[in-house]
């Protein structure tokens, strides 16, 4: 069983902060961080309070007043950006902010981005590798804002009537979880899974079979896409780079996806100001890309920042206490400032999340540490399938993501072809994947117990190395040999039906 004496535990959980994920809040235009109609103060109020592989994260804000805002943007510094962009195209981003932004996506960086109806936002994001093609932003692919064209959302009070202040009423629009959203890991779908059932995108999958239902309405709102071609590049300091990059092993190329849809639908507007009944049609809300698997950052963009600003929350926060609806959208929030963190930022705090995840967890009294011994491999596979699926009771699929991470470390180099998934038992890598991370868990414990060593976000990767071949070989050479005996069996039974009833004894 595991267990750790409360002042060693404090001394271990004292020597993550170095690993405190830092996120950065970037505004342009009227959007501000304040508690006005057009503040994003309870966003933020809800990701400085949210806790991220196990810490609780540094929030900065900035007002982009000038380019400057992004002089010390770089992957050391910040984690994660959340881009909120008002100004239109006549205000675009210096060359140097966008060298910077391009950087720090590149060494791994996650990024948020998101505008308005026709071209607000395109000042700020438009430009930026991956966001530019997976979200509308110049006014000539947009609807516009005021006739039968535009998306809209906004469901009618409890009068039947469309108006403007709808978007700021306790009926929040229903928001469509993409099933179908796919995956670019063999990972997620194990081999002779045949249910037709899928789980949805981790950006909305909550604790159990919960997902994300709803969400703040508008009357004119941006779209998100899914570009078709994934061969386009762009450049930075002076190379031409792949936008969408190729990645190994066990993995299909990285692409966009969407998470989640809308309905556009509704009335002309009773009143001013003047809105035309529309065609009602669905649309992307959210789309993703997981670049951790090409070694370049993740990507969310979403269709408005209506879906962050304090006017569209309001009527979900009567007397500032948020009700389901509004307590949903904030997890949803938490989920993305998680699964947005850099690979990096998950190794370091993996030991962290998974002590602390377990300590409260119940499957604690049943856990056994084995022997860091090959001779204990099934041992260790049990153990780290039992982390894995304890941590992945909340939400973001961070283990899962751990298990992808463990793995990358195996196989063939990113230039090579991708290997095709009837040639790939993900069972047995899962297997690998999970007798590491079990003999890490089991290595920490030790350490923890002489309280006499540091953490850092090469252990994991030090495992792997070391005995990572020996445990394929082992894991192997068992699945080998269950299927010989198979065979055996399979002969044996083979024999007996080709004797025919009787011809013993003729």
């Amino acid at each position: 069983m595991f267990d750790i004496e409360r002042p060693k535990l404090d001394n271990f959980i004292s020597r993550f902060r170095e690993c405190t994920p830092r996120i950065l809040v970037v505004t342009d235009g009227p959007l501000d961080e304040k508690d006005d109609p057009f503040g994003l103060s309870h966003f933020i109020e809800v990701l400085s309070a949210t806790q991220i592989h196990g810490m609780t994260p540094d929030v900065v804000y900035r007002h982009r007043e000038s380019n400057q805002v992004f002089n010390d943007l770089s992957i050391n510094t910040f984690d994660v950006v959340f881009l909120f962009g008002f100004n239109p195209t006549s205000s675009p981003l210096s060359s140097d902010a966008l060298t910077r932004i391009k950087r720090f996506m590149q060494s791994g960086g996650g990024l948020f981005a998101t505008g308005d109806h026709e071209d607000l936002g395109t000042g700020m994001c438009g430009d930026i590798p991956r966001v530019r093609s997976m979200r509308y932003w110049a006014k000539s692919e947009t609807p516009d804002g005021a006739d039968s064209s535009r998306i809209t959302t906004n469901l009618p009070g409890n009068d039947g009537v469309y108006v403007f202040e709808d978007q700021e009423d306790t009926h929040p629009q229903r928001l469509y979880p993409n099933y179908a959203v796919g995956t670019d890991s063999l990972l997620v779908l194990l081999p002779g899974n045949q249910s037709p059932a899928r789980a949805v995108h981790p950006l909305i999958r909550f604790g159990g079979a919960s997902t994300l239902h709803v969400y703040p309405d508008h009357p004119h709102e941006g779209e998100c896409r899914i570009p078709e071609d994934l061969s386009t590049t762009f450049e930075l300091d002076g190379e031409m780079e792949r936008e969408w990059p190729g990645s190994g092993f066990v993995f299909n190329r990285p692409r966009p996806r969407a998470v989640a849809y809308s309905m556009s639908a509704g009335n002309g507007f009773t009143f001013s100001p003047d809105k035309s009944a529309v065609v009602p049609r669905s649309f992307i809300a959210l789309a993703a890309y997981d670049g951790h698997h090409a070694d370049v950052g993740r990507v969310v963009t979403d269709s408005t920042w209506h879906h962050y600003v304090n006017i569209n929350l309001k009527g979900m926060r009567p007397g500032n206490i948020s009700n389901s609806d509004m307590r949903a959208i904030e997890a949803f929030w938490s989920n993305m400032a998680s699964w947005l963190m850099p690979k990096k930022t998950r190794l370091c705090l993996w030991p962290l999340l998974v002590v602390t995840t377990l300590l409260e967890h119940p499957i604690l009294e049943e856990i056994k540490i084995p022997e860091l011994s090959l001779e204990r491999t099934g041992e260790l596979i049990t153990l780290g399938e039992q982390i894995v699926d304890a941590v992945d009771e909340s939400p973001g699929s961070v283990a899962s993501d751990l298990v992808a991470d463990v793995m990358a470390q195996f196989g063939r180099n990113q230039s090579e072809p991708g290997i095709e998934e009837e040639e790939f038992d993900a069972k047995l890598a899962t297997k690998v994947s999970c007798a590491i991370i079990g003999a890490h868990f089991t290595q920490l414990v030790a350490a923890m117990a002489d309280d006499a060593k540091d953490f850092d976000e090469q252990d994991i990767h030090l495992i792997a190395a070391s005995m990572g071949p020996k445990l394929v070989d082992a894991i192997f050479a068992e699945e080998r040999a269950k299927v010989e005996r198979y065979v055996k069996q399979l002969e044996r039974t083979a024999n007996l039906f080709a004797q025919p009833l009787g011809a013993s004894e003729a």
